[in-house]
């Protein structure tokens, strides 16, 4: 689909099919929506004529950026619902889930916390290095880390993946080439 219009059309027709088929509650998910041109125009009209209520609508996207602002125009029409962000693993779930080691932290803001921590976990300090540079090598997402701890590296293909979507999301926001490729060496 490459626009509001098209999904308006499908949406229609998917909830047309549940009413003759006797569905009065369906769960309907809608991948990848931003890649629709104004996607959000198709889903507010039906919520505000009331076609969704019964519905659980899953929206997920890979730029995050145009989902959280898009967010902002269903103000009052989300039901129950609610936002699951699914963001890659922070350094503290990573060495406590894949290193088997628990740390102690504290807000990073706060320097005496920071020097405080830094002696709490200096018996594990080694072992938290070491996961350091793991964690550098895979970003915290699940494929990479998949990949670096049964081969040993993160293949080219889930670097290119990633670096592509870094670089989408980047020029949705209207950012320049320049300053990524200044911040991404490999960009």
């Amino acid at each position: 689909m490459t626009d509001y219009r098209e999904l308006g059309e499908v949406l229609d027709n998917y909830l047309s099919m549940t009413r003759q088929w006797g569905v009065e509650e369906c769960v309907l998910f809608l991948d990848e929506i931003t890649f629709v041109e104004d996607w959000w125009r198709a889903i507010k009209v039906r919520i505000d004529a009331g076609m969704l209520n019964k519905h659980v609508l899953v929206i997920t996207g890979s730029c995050s950026m145009d989902l959280l602002a898009q967010k902002e125009r269903f103000p009052g029409r989300r039901g129950k619902g609610k936002d699951i962000y699914m963001l890659p693993m922070d350094f503290a779930s990573y060495v406590r889930k894949l290193g088997g080691v628990e740390t102690k932290l504290a807000p990073a803001s706060d320097l005496d916390a920071l020097e405080e921590n830094l002696r709490a976990n200096a018996l594990s300090g080694g072992r938290i290095r070491e996961l350091f540079r793991c964690y550098l090598k895979t970003g915290g997402f699940p494929l990479p880390i998949r990949e670096f701890f049964e081969h040993g590296r993160v293949s080219y293909d889930s670097q290119k993946a990633y670096l592509d979507w870094i670089r989408n999301d980047w020029r949705k926001a209207g950012k320049s080439d320049g300053y990524m490729k200044a911040s991404l060496p490999t960009f």
